[in-house]
């Protein structure tokens, strides 16, 4: 009797695809089966990392972070992975002394960015995750000068970040631009009065497009958009919705 275990195996079914075909195969298995699949051979590696040069696959759209509460003591992320429909448990960093390392629990998503991206705001330094699991650090700075609470964070063109919104009383609505050639902060115009009281990134909408910064308040409509080259604001308008939706 054959020995069915050996014969259902990948490699032993597709020895002898060439090698176009092979890479057909690997392109239609679920992300969370390619480590696995890039072990069978040197042909299946291969052809997993061809697969992945032509048609890359689509980063997990949603990635939920667990932050410690008072009875845990760490932390957890996992990501849902739209072409497996699978969630996946990310893997947690360790240092060179093989002790994980913890993120600050300050770190939220950077809103308005166009990928996704990890930020912690304190008054004395700004810092950037490179990665949505806050791996590592892309950028360190100074922290603005207005403290702030759930603002606006995003980056323009790659080289303005652009902090604007959710401070307190008088400067619930202040802008700040850092420019990344020069490193410094400047104070830009506010955001407009129509956003008074829903200032903080949780009520509005934002969008970056090459040169703008897009913002919409959720509950009125109201919309802007910021230049940060220019450091103002405007033209500023109220979206007419229709009243069933």
């Amino acid at each position: 009797m054959a020995d069915t275990s050996v014969m259902n195996h990948p490699s032993m079914i597709y020895t002898d695809l060439p090698a176009d075909m092979l890479e057909a195969v690997v392109t239609k298995l679920p992300t969370v089966d390619l480590l696995s699949a890039s072990c069978v051979s040197h042909r299946w590696l291969h052809a997993v990392r061809s697969s992945l040069r032509t048609q890359p696959r689509l980063f997990p759209w949603l990635i939920l972070r667990c932050l410690p509460h008072p009875v845990a003591t760490t932390h957890s992320i996992h990501a849902f992975d739209p072409q497996s429909r699978t969630w996946l448990s990310v893997p947690r960093h360790y240092n060179s002394t093989g002790k994980a390392k913890e993120p600050s629990p300050t770190l939220n998503f950077l809103h308005g960015s166009t990928r996704d991206r990890l930020y912690a705001l304190t008054l004395y330094q700004l810092l950037i995750s490179k990665d949505p699991f806050g791996g590592s650090c892309q950028m360190e700075a100074k922290g603005p000068n207005v403290w702030r609470q759930d603002p606006v964070v995003a980056e323009v063109q790659d080289q303005w970040l652009v902090v604007a919104g959710g401070g307190f009383q008088m400067d619930e609505g202040a802008v700040e631009v850092y420019d990344k050639q020069t490193g410094m902060w400047e104070l830009a115009e506010p955001m407009p009065a129509e956003f008074g009281g829903s200032t903080y990134a949780t009520w509005l909408s934002v969008a970056v497009s090459e040169k703008r910064l897009y913002v919409i308040e959720k509950n009125t409509g109201w919309v802007s958009r910021f230049d940060p080259e220019s450091k103002t604001w405007g033209p500023t308008s109220q979206l007419r919705t229709i009243p069933s939706v």
